[in-house]
């Protein structure tokens, strides 16, 4: 594809990244960009890129008209392969094993649940490999993915009003959601170990996670057809693909330079990722015990509207029985 297509360096770099999570090409202007710009998770394969590939699989098998449940057991063996070609790193195995606890809950016909399959893949991984709770790569998919199960609802809650029945708005505001939450659970680690912390990524993702899904298919496409197809049908794939990758080279080089979107942490004790997770769950402990209060409170008025409408009506059949 690099030779016959004519990619640039960084292109090509991207799109390797995006496929297989291999960033060994990445020169040391497009990594700080992207980390700057807070776009290095799109080339960290991860939930986002087996969910794309799930989704398209499906898709495909759907369009045929394969039934629901034999669509999902095949799904197995390739979230498996593509596991596989990434090397089962810790944060695609995280997400392959969440992915694989849902298949199993939609063909036994039993409910989800997002937390425990997030706990359970957590503990398989480090079942056998103790030392994944050390990586990085574990850390962030699993902080990333915990933040946006426990916030995102609440954040889409709080900004329904704004939305209303616009499933534009409603789109705008999950993504917004999503990065968000994603940046409060991922944070501290980043101002840990990277030494600096991107407010951009909150902005960027909510245009660029939807298009990594188009480049993330296209590109996979590109890979099987480009040896035995004609130059003019892999162009086809071959256009969207690039323009997709200029969007986001362009996206990381304008707001990896707009300086008040990421701050530089030079010392940042573990401690204070403590004190943070510790002040987090306390305000998220908070917030749902108000949202109870509410809720009884709520409840109480209720059950009060209904009897005082029964004992009227008592009193009133009453009323009438003597007269």
């Amino acid at each position: 594809i690099v030779g016959v297509f004519g990619f640039d360096k960084d292109a090509c770099a991207i799109m390797k990244g995006i496929l297989l999570g291999v960033i060994s090409d990445f020169s040391e202007t497009l990594s700080n960009s992207l980390s700057l710009a807070g776009l290095s998770h799109i080339t960290a394969v991860s939930g986002l890129h087996l969910s794309i590939l799930f989704g398209a699989f499906c898709g495909l098998l759907g369009f045929f008209q394969f039934h629901r449940k034999i669509i999902s057991l095949l799904a197995l063996p390739v979230i498996l392969l593509f596991a596989a070609t990434t090397g089962f790193s810790p944060s695609i195995c995280r997400a392959a094993i969440m992915l694989a606890i849902y298949i199993i809950a939609l063909v036994n016909k039993s409910q989800y649940d997002s937390l425990t399959a997030l706990f359970i893949s957590a503990f398989i991984i480090l079942l056998f490999n103790p030392y994944s709770l050390l990586s990085v790569s574990f850390i962030l998919s699993f902080f990333s993915t915990l933040a946006i199960i426990l916030l995102h609802p609440k954040f889409c809650g709080l900004l329904a009003p704004v939305t209303g029945k616009s499933h534009i708005l409603k789109t705008i505001v999950g993504l917004i959601s999503v990065s968000l939450s994603a940046f409060i659970g991922t944070a501290p680690f980043i101002a840990y170990y990277f030494g600096t912390i991107s407010f951009s990524s909150i902005i960027v993702n909510i245009w660029i996670v939807p298009l990594c899904g188009p480049v993330f298919i296209l590109s996979y496409a590109l890979c099987f057809i480009a040896p035995v197809l004609p130059d003019f049908i892999c162009n086809i794939f071959l256009y969207p693909t690039a323009a997709g990758i200029k969007v986001i080279l362009k996206t990381a080089e304008i707001f990896a330079n707009i300086k008040f979107l990421h701050i530089d942490v030079k010392e940042f004790s573990p401690w204070y990722i403590v004190i943070y997770f510790i002040a987090a769950a306390l305000l998220y402990i908070g917030s749902a015990k108000e949202k109870r209060t509410a809720q009884n409170a709520q409840t109480t008025q209720s059950i009060k509207k209904r009897h005082n409408i029964a004992v009227f009506l008592n009193t009133k059949i009453k009323n009438e029985t003597e007269t």
